[in-house]
């Protein structure tokens, strides 16, 4: 199995195939983490479980990648009080932060964020699909 650096560098590829980061901006794939982050509330199956932590990281890369590129290390600081640690560590532009917090809940679900990430991976690959107001929308 990868690293999750050389899942990021593939996840990171895909979005450039995709036209993800030539056709969005980081505000909307914060966005699709949202949609990503709801599904998780409606998983009965470990597979559709699994699958929301990792299309959840997928998401939150392209938001990490798009913003770093964006921004350039600038700090942007918003006084916003979650009580999630992932909404907290993206109030903070810690995107990094987020992603290791998806991979501690996940943790608590009893799922390791590598083996989630590798079937989002897997599974993000054969989809085909168009970019849709800056989302990626899969083909039905």
């Amino acid at each position: 199995m990868k690293t999750l650096e050389e899942y990021e560098e593939l996840i990171r590829q895909w979005g450039e195939s995709k036209g993800i980061y030539a056709q969005s901006t980081w505000q909307k794939q914060l966005e699709k983490w949202g949609s990503e982050r709801a599904e998780l509330l409606y998983a009965e199956t470990d597979k559709e479980r699994m699958d929301a932590f990792g299309d959840q990281y997928v998401c939150l890369v392209h938001v990490r990648n798009m913003y770093d590129e964006i921004i350039k290390g600038e700090s942007r600081v918003y006084a916003f009080a979650h009580s999630e640690d992932v909404e907290i560590a993206i109030m903070w532009r810690d995107f990094d932060g987020a992603l290791r917090e998806i991979g501690d809940l996940a943790e608590l679900y009893g799922y390791e964020i590598i083996e989630c990430v590798d079937m989002a991976v897997t599974t993000i690959f054969k989809r085909t699909g168009k970019m849709v107001n800056g989302i990626f929308e899969k083909d039905a």
